[in-house]
C-alpha cells in the first residue's frame, strides 16, 4: 500500500494489508510540514557524568539527559513556519508566527523572573529574524511601559516611554535613535517640571523649553549635553500649568519704618532689562550651535579614520593572497 493510499484508508483495511515503507515514503512521514504535536528538545544532564566521574562509572540512578525546549505548532520543511508556541529550558515562552525557523510576524514573548511562580508578559508586537522590529509594547521588570517603534531589538523611531512609579522622570513622548532619545520629545517629571525640545543620545541637545512647576516659569533656550547653556527665563504662558493660578507679581516687604513704627507698605520688585539681550542670547546659541557642529565633524572624521585603518590593516593580507601578480601589476604602475 503506498503512501497516499495509506491516508485514504480505513483502519481495517490498513490492518489487514501488509506496509511497506520505501526510503522515500520514510522521509515523507519523517518531514516536519503542517501541524504538528510537540516536538521536545533535550540537554545534556552534567549532573550525570559528575556523579559517574565521583563513583569511578559505576551505574548511576541519574540519567544522561533531561528535558530542553519544546514546540507546538506549523511546520514547513523542518522550518517553524505559521503559528507555533516555544517553551525554552530557562523557562521564557514566545506565542506566535513563525518564518523558517524564526520568530517573524506577530507574536508575544513571555519571560520567567528567577524567583517567580508565573511568567511574565514582557513584549507583544513584531518580530523579523527573532528580533523586535517594526511596532511593539515592552513591560520592564519594574513596571516601565514602551509603546512605539523598534528596530533590530531597540527603540527607533517614535514610541512612548512611561517610568515606573516612583521614577524622577514619569513619561517621554517623542523620537529615539538605537535604544535612546533623540530627536524632537517631551519629557514629564513626578514635579510636574516638562521639558519638550531636542535631544540627542538620551540628553537635552539643542534647543528647548524647560517648564517649572513651582514657580511657574519656563527656560527657553540651547542644551548641551543635558546642560542648559543660554537662553532667557520668563512666566510661563497661560495655561502651561492649568491647576496654577496666573503669574502675579513679586513682592517683598520693604525695610523698618522707625518714624510710624510699622513694616512700611509692600513694593512691586522693578523688571530688570539687559540692553541687547536678544542679540547676547542669538550670539550664544549660534556659537554653541557652530560648537557641536565641529565637534560632530570631527567624531564622523574620527570614525572614517577607523575604518580607513582596518581596511589598510586588511590590505597586507591581499597582498599575500595576491602573490607575485600584486607585485608585478604594482611595479607596472
Amino acid at each position: 500500500m503506498s503512501l497516499p493510499e495509506l491516508k485514504g484508508a480505513s483502519r481495517s483495511e490498513v490492518s489487514a494489508k501488509p506496509m511497506f515503507l520505501t526510503s522515500k515514503m520514510k522521509e515523507e512521514n519523517a518531514e516536519r510540514t503542517g501541524g504538528r504535536k510537540s516536538i521536545f528538545g533535550v540537554r545534556t544532564n552534567e549532573k550525570f557524568y559528575e556523579e559517574k566521574r565521583s563513583i569511578g562509572g559505576k551505574p548511576t540512578v541519574l540519567f544522561p539527559f533531561k528535558g530542553g525546549e519544546q514546540y507546538v505548532g506549523e511546520w514547513m520543511r523542518g522550518e517553524k513556519s505559521g503559528f507555533g508556541t516555544q517553551n525554552w529550558a530557562q523557562g521564557h515562552k514566545y506565542e506566535g508566527e513563525w518564518q523558517n525557523g524564526k520568530r517573524m510576524g506577530k507574536g508575544t514573548f513571555f519571560v520567567k523572573d528567577k524567583g517567580a511562580n508565573q511568567l511574565r508578559k514582557q513584549y507583544t508586537g513584531d518580530w523579523v529574524d527573532d528580533k523586535k522590529h517594526g511596532v511593539g509594547v515592552f513591560i520592564g521588570k519594574t513596571g516601565d511601559v514602551y509603546e512605539g517603534e523598534w528596530q533590530l531589538n531597540l527603540r527607533h523611531g517614535m514610541g512612548k516611554q512611561a517610568y515606573a512609579p516612583g521614577s524622577a522622570e514619569t513619561s517621554y513622548n517623542g523620537s529615539w535613535a538605537a535604544g535612546k532619545r533623540s530627536g524632537l520629545g517631551i519629557l514629564e517629571l513626578a514635579n510636574g517640571d516638562r521639558y519638550e525640545g531636542h535631544w540627542l543620545n538620551d540628553f537635552k541637545e539643542g534647543p528647548g523649553r524647560y517648564f517649572y512647576r513651582a514657580t511657574n516659569k519656563v527656560y527657553v533656550g540651547e542644551w548641551v549635553a543635558g546642560i542648559p547653556k543660554c537662553g532667557s527665563y520668563s512666566d510661563a504662558p497661560l495655561g502651561c500649568f492649568p491647576d496654577l493660578a496666573a503669574a502675579v507679581p513679586e513682592t517683598v516687604p520693604s525695610t523698618f519704618d522707625g518714624a510710624n513704627g510699622a513694616l512700611a507698605e509692600p513694593f512691586v520688585i522693578p523688571d530688570l532689562h539687559v540692553l541687547g539681550a536678544g542679540n547676547i542670547v542669538s550670539e550664544a546659541a549660534a556659537q554653541i550651535r557652530a560648537d557641536r557642529a565641529r565637534r560632530q565633524n570631527a567624531e564622523a572624521a574620527a570614525e572614517a579614520g577607523d575604518a580607513g585603518e582596518e581596511g589598510g590593516a586588511a590590505s597586507p593580507a591581499g597582498s599575500v593572497a595576491g602573490g607575485g601578480g600584486g607585485r608585478g601589476a604594482g611595479g607596472g604602475g
